[in-house]
């Protein structure tokens, strides 16, 4: 979220409430689209380098 920020997204009110797994922004141009935060559990990378 902070990168799309940077680029000059918003965080738009659409009446999601608190405690949503969500995040309703728009970007410059006022197209809005949501930000999903994943409920599964993550794991470390396990790539090689």
């Amino acid at each position: 979220m902070t990168r799309l920020l940077g680029l000059g997204a918003v965080k738009r009110d659409v009446g999601q409430g608190p405690g949503r797994s969500w995040v309703v922004m728009a970007d410059p141009e006022g197209n809005e689209f949501c930000v999903l935060r994943t409920l599964a559990v993550t794991r470390p990378s396990q790539a090689w380098w």
